[in-house]
């Protein structure tokens, strides 16, 4: 399971590596079996993987924009439940003129916001709502772009993808971790998603073609 952890700590100065060199190896004889490729990934530049000394971590909370304070949690609650009905009418609003005036795509798009895994039955997710909308007009194809940024100020994270040709043939471009044998690392992939992540996925710039058989 991916996560978000915050970190607390001190920014090391870009010269970090001059001032502190690696420390030698207990054999040096294995640096000879140790392909250029793998040293650079185990200790990249600081200017690709800037080094924070952590003082304190914690995991980050499924929505950080809670408050931490049971008993402010509990107020916002209440108020909440207060004004559910007006704040319900005026999110299915907006989001009906952000679909072009479908109030039941509206409907369902709030119940997919609401919608949160639970719990799980082998490999089968209980609790999420996935959501297909189609059949959009030409003249709106660029609307999951514009849902995207207006969904990213509603979620606490969120993540589009464009569902193309072109990007599905790009070399960096995977869908997976795929295990980089050359740098000894494991390459991180477009679906390695933390808990309570938002995946909007964009089907309306595909066009014929065909897919890299390496493209994971």
């Amino acid at each position: 399971m991916n996560m978000t952890i915050e970190f607390y700590g001190i920014l090391s100065p870009p010269d970090f590596d001059e001032a502190f060199p690696e420390p030698a190896l207990p054999d040096p004889s294995y640096l000879s079996f140790e392909p250029p490729e793998e040293r650079m990934a185990r200790r990249p530049p600081h200017s690709l993987a800037p080094r924070i000394h952590a003082i304190s971590w914690q995991p980050l909370r499924k929505n950080p924009a809670l408050p931490s304070n049971p008993n402010e949690l509990s107020q916002k609650i209440v108020q909440v439940q207060a004004n559910a009905v007006q704040l319900r009418e005026e999110l299915l609003s907006i989001l009906e003129r952000k679909l072009g005036g479908d109030r039941l795509a509206a409907q369902y798009l709030l119940y997919n916001l609401l919608s949160s895994v639970y719990n799980r039955a082998s490999f089968l997710p209980l609790g999420n709502l996935p959501l297909n909308l189609f059949n959009w007009p030409r003249e709106m194809k660029d609307l999951p772009f514009k849902m995207g940024t207006f969904l990213s100020n509603l979620v606490p994270k969120l993540h589009s993808i464009s569902i193309t040709t072109q990007n599905f043939n790009q070399e960096a471009f995977r869908l997976f971790p795929v295990k980089n044998y050359l740098q000894n690392k494991l390459e991180t992939g477009q679906l390695q998603l933390s808990s309570g992540t938002m995946l909007l996925l964009s089907e309306t710039e595909l066009a014929s073609g065909s897919f890299s058989p390496e493209v994971a």
